[in-house]
């Protein structure tokens, strides 16, 4: 049995935009700018 955490966790690009999010329950969402620095796209999985 392994060691649960509730923690977030947050990866950002070289531009210091948020490009993923991982929730403690191993889902995730991944995120897409434009070349303006919007966010264009948000992509949620599920991680069961």
């Amino acid at each position: 049995m392994g060691i649960r955490t509730n923690q977030t966790s947050y990866v950002f690009d070289a531009a210091d935009e948020l490009v993923g999010r991982r929730y403690p329950d191993g889902s995730r969402a991944t995120f897409i700018y434009d070349s303006v620095e919007n966010r264009v796209t948000m992509t949620e999985s599920s991680g069961r």
